[in-house]
């Protein structure tokens, strides 16, 4: 798990993520005053892979029901467990997003969503 660095306050940006293997994906984020939140989008050119227009919300892993797409997932997560509803957000030190690698997306689907202990 990787913090994803770089995140401002601009209301429409991109970050570019290096994942293991060494290719890319970008992250595109927009902030609506309308409705108080943050929306995403994942271009993953590896693959053809192209989502827009999510929600972005604390979860452990935003990017869950495209696991069979993408070998990749994003974390967001705040400090008060609440949803990134303010621009300031990820310069105010109140929201982080991290990228998981695989292995990452296992744990979240083992741990989290199956209530099942980690092989030790």
């Amino acid at each position: 798990m990787n913090l994803i660095t770089g995140l401002t306050d601009d209301p429409a940006q991109n970050a570019t993520v290096t994942l293991p293997d060494g290719s890319t994906a970008i992250l595109s984020l927009n902030y609506s005053p309308q409705q108080l939140g943050w929306f995403f989008g994942v271009q993953y050119p590896t693959n053809g892979f192209n989502v827009t227009g999510q929600r972005l919300c604390t979860f452990p892993n935003v990017l869950q029901q495209f696991q069979n797409a993408i070998p990749f997932g994003v974390a967001c997560i705040t400090v008060d467990g609440s949803e990134p509803t303010g621009e300031e957000t990820f310069v105010d030190g109140t929201t982080d997003l991290y990228l998981l690698n695989s292995n990452d997306v296992a744990y979240v689907n083992d741990v989290v969503f199956l209530n099942q202990s980690p092989a030790l």
